[in-house]
């Protein structure tokens, strides 16, 4: 005979306990002999006895008094396998920055688990020992400009993580962990910076359940960190370091692997954001390219200051560019008229296909970054003036001035370009102003030979 037990003599965190000591309703219910539908019941009253307050917490605060701070940023899976060899090479590229400005890892976790009584409160999470002096659960605020919302829990298996987030960090860019990588341009007002948002994708390998959405979530499992980097006067930058199958990973003109940090890698391809030359942005125009149009005029032609130092396109010397929407002809560009006045064709780097402008969808529709996505292809494109990443299709900004009149109200144009690595991997460069980065500041930087790519 199941041995008798009553219900009601038990508090609400008793029975919780009980139930999942036993491993759940059904056995619960053939050990003690109470149908499964009076448990619910008892179950459903314990929950609405459970009265709680929990306070909102302030965020924490990683300030920059002076000089240049860092922070490598991503997430991990509860009871998961932490990839080794990527984690040992953040811990290097930390390291190697911590030569030039003091540089922190900050991991937040997350949890991923199918019983109905599971504790998903992630402080609670069993995590990998390598992980915990990096271990972060709180929201943080850098600097005052980017917030890591490392106190969100989010399912890994969510197809967009970023929605809903939008007013989540108010005029602030945001950082969520999460096991995909997706960036999300939010409007503001144009006369100031965009806000974009980023998850963090993780340092944990995949470990999803073998049903649909699992199996779905892992062809967008994403092995990657954001790097955060800001100064003293709220200069800041964002930007991805998405690893090998060994671990290794760019960053800008640095590769690392096995431990060591190499410079001066040229890239393979650059997706520009729209030029739209006429009302290109002087200041994003020197960063980029090294020239700079000014507004006097000789011979009837505006004046071009050239020569200018530290431009990406010296840097970082790609083997392949992308030029969207070169020529304004801003009565007749595609935003101002219906037709497009020319066809895409097929361009493909490292399988990804850079040909399509994107202005353009299936079947004679509009094209979007969600409708490209569901084809399942990897892509690079522009034309929306917003920067973006959805799946396995990036989409680039503009070089234009962020206010070109047809963009009325609020906007969430980016001054963002699209880079390819020799990897094939990509990463979103977001500029402020005239520049694009933090420069390393340190002698006897590790060159890489001139064979290395």
């Amino acid at each position: 005979m199941p041995k008798q037990l009553d219900l009601n003599s038990l508090s609400a965190s008793e029975l919780i306990a009980l139930v999942k000591e036993v491993g759940g309703q059904r056995p619960f219910e053939r050990k003690y002999g109470i149908p499964r539908t009076t448990l619910q019941a008892r179950l459903k009253k314990a929950r609405d006895e459970q009265w709680n307050h929990r306070p909102v917490l302030k965020p924490i605060e990683e300030r920059v008094d002076q000089g240049v701070r860092r922070f490598i940023l991503t997430s991990a899976q509860d009871r998961t396998v932490v990839h080794e060899g990527f984690l040992a090479q953040l811990e290097a590229y930390c390291a190697w920055l911590n030569e030039d400005a003091p540089c922190d890892i900050m991991i937040a976790g997350f949890t991923y688990n199918k019983s109905l009584f599971e504790d998903h409160a992630k402080r609670s999470g069993l995590f990998h020992h390598s992980l915990t002096k990096y271990l972060v659960f709180d929201h943080i605020n850098i600097n005052g400009v980017v917030d890591f919302c490392a106190e969100l829990n989010t399912r890994p298996t969510a197809s967009n993580p970023l929605n809903g987030c939008e007013n989540f960090t108010e005029d602030r860019w945001g950082i969520f962990p999460h096991a995909k990588l997706q960036i999300k341009s939010v409007p503001t007002h144009k006369q100031k910076q965009p806000k974009i948002l980023l998850s963090t994708g993780c340092v944990t390998r995949t470990n999803y359940v073998p049903l649909r959405a699992g199996i779905k979530a892992e062809l967008e499992h994403s092995l990657s960190a954001v790097l955060v980097e800001t100064d003293h006067i709220g200069k800041f930058f964002c930007r991805h370091l998405i690893a090998e199958e060994d671990g290794s990973f760019y960053d800008l003109d640095r590769r690392i692997s096995n431990g060591v940090v190499t410079t001066g890698h040229n890239l393979k391809s650059i997706t520009w954001g729209d030029l739209h030359v006429k009302q290109i942005d002087p200041e994003v125009c020197a960063a980029s390219f090294g020239i700079m149009p000014t507004n006097r005029r000789a011979n009837g032609h505006r004046v071009w200051v050239e020569n200018i130092p530290g431009s990406v396109i010296d840097t970082m010397r790609p083997e392949y560019q992308q030029f969207e929407d070169v020529s304004d002809f801003y009565a007749r560009n595609h935003h101002n008229i219906k037709n497009a006045l020319a066809p895409d064709q097929s361009h493909t780097i490292d399988d990804i296909e850079n040909g399509m402008h994107g202005h353009e969808g299936v079947n004679g529709s509009r094209g979007s970054i969600a409708g490209y996505r569901r084809t399942g292809i990897k892509a690079t494109f522009g034309h929306a003036h917003s920067c973006a990443v959805l799946g396995d299709v990036w989409q680039s900004g503009t070089k234009s001035k962020l206010d070109l009149g047809y963009n009325g109200g609020m906007s969430s144009w980016s001054h963002s370009d699209v880079w390819q690595y020799q990897n094939g991997h990509r990463v979103m460069i977001t500029f402020h102003g005239n520049a694009w980065n933090i420069p390393v500041e340190k002698a006897g930087l590790q060159k890489s030979s001139s064979d290395i790519k």
